[in-house]
C-alpha cells in the first residue's frame, strides 16, 4: 500500500469562501441563469400534500436532481 502523505482531509470550515468571492460567484451564476445557460435538473415534482414524500426521497437519495413542491 502507498504512502498516505498525499491524502488531506478537509472539513466544511476549510472550504468556505470569503463573502466577497461568494457574492461574485452568485452574481455570475445568476447572470448565466438569466441567459438561459444554466437550467436545474428536476428529479421529481410533488404536490404540497406530499411534501413528506419529497423529503424522504431527498433523504434516501432516490432522486437525481431537485425535488419541486407545487401548490
Amino acid at each position: 500500500m502507498g504512502s498516505t502523505s498525499e491524502i488531506r482531509l478537509l472539513g466544511v470550515a476549510d472550504v468556505q469562501l470569503p463573502a466577497d468571492e461568494r457574492a461574485r460567484l452568485v452574481a455570475r451564476a445568476l447572470e448565466e441563469v438569466a441567459k438561459g445557460a444554466l437550467r436545474p435538473v428536476i428529479g421529481a415534482t410533488f404536490p404540497l400534500g406530499q411534501a413528506a414524500s419529497a423529503h424522504r426521497a431527498i433523504e434516501s437519495r432516490e432522486l437525481l436532481g431537485k425535488a419541486v413542491i407545487t401548490v
